[in-house]
């Protein structure tokens, strides 16, 4: 006789034996998963990095790893004024360059717009020394009227000036005081006798002289030159090692 086993019924899947749960409605206030945070980006266990938009208040601009500021490809560089006093420095050097080269008009040849821009340009550098060399040509040619051949002089000569001095004074920085007076001695000479030359270039070419009246010209400039020149030599030594322990200790503040 056969005997029949009564095996044990199976238990149904946890999943099955359960109904599915109705959708909770919204409630306020419930947990909620927290929306992913802007440029996270996650290193191995560690946490992840946040990089919030430049600007952000208490956080850094770039992702922070490990504890350091990484500078991304491309970032942008500082400002060019860093606070109203480099505003206030360009506005007051710009102004003094008007007065001192309306004080010395009477007498030609004899300035002292060299010593005072080359270290002012030393001292807070090629840029805002540029600023200051268009901003006194431009206030200069206001002035006295935009004849086109002193605008173009100012415009190209004064920028160059600023520039080739802010970097000359970086340059010059690890030198000592006479080393460096001599170095933009030499140079501000050399930088005086090609304000002339190029005026003798671009007047001619932009007035249209004659190859007769250019030469006439250009003789008759050769007397300011050499005055120019020689009074470049000496103001130069004189007024540079005062004014740039001045200005200097000004770009510090």
């Amino acid at each position: 006789m056969n005997k029949r086993v009564a095996f044990p019924a199976a238990e149904p899947d946890a999943a099955q034996a359960q109904p599915p749960a109705a959708a909770a409605p919204a409630v306020r206030g419930a947990e909620a998963r927290p929306a992913p945070l802007p440029f996270a980006e996650t290193e191995g266990e560690g946490a992840p990095a946040l990089c919030l938009p430049a600007g952000t208040e208490g956080e850094p601009a770039l992702p922070a790893r490990g504890g350091k500021r990484e500078t991304a490809p491309g970032g942008r560089r500082g400002p060019l004024f860093r606070s109203a006093k480099d505003v206030a420095a360009v506005g007051v050097m710009t102004a003094l360059l008007i007065a001192a080269q309306y004080a010395l008009s009477p007498v030609a040849g004899v300035e002292i717009v060299t010593p005072l821009l080359l270290c002012f340009c030393c001292a807070f550098g090629p840029l805002r020394g540029a600023l200051t060399a268009i901003a006194f040509s431009l206030l200069r040619c206001l002035l006295n009227g935009f004849a086109l051949n002193v605008v173009a002089l100012y415009l190209v000569y004064f920028p160059l000036f600023a520039v080739a001095f802010g970097f000359l004074g970086r340059a010059a920085a690890g030198l000592s005081l006479a080393r460096r007076t001599v170095a933009v001695t030499v140079c501000a000479v050399l930088f005086t006798a090609c304000f002339t030359l190029l005026d003798d270039v671009l007047t001619p070419w932009i007035l249209g002289f004659s190859a007769r009246t250019a030469q006439v010209y250009f003789l008759a400039s050769l007397p300011v030159l050499g005055v120019q020149c020689a009074c470049a030599a000496v103001t130069v030594p004189l007024l540079y090692p005062p004014l740039s322990a001045a200005l200097r200790a000004a770009a510090k503040l």
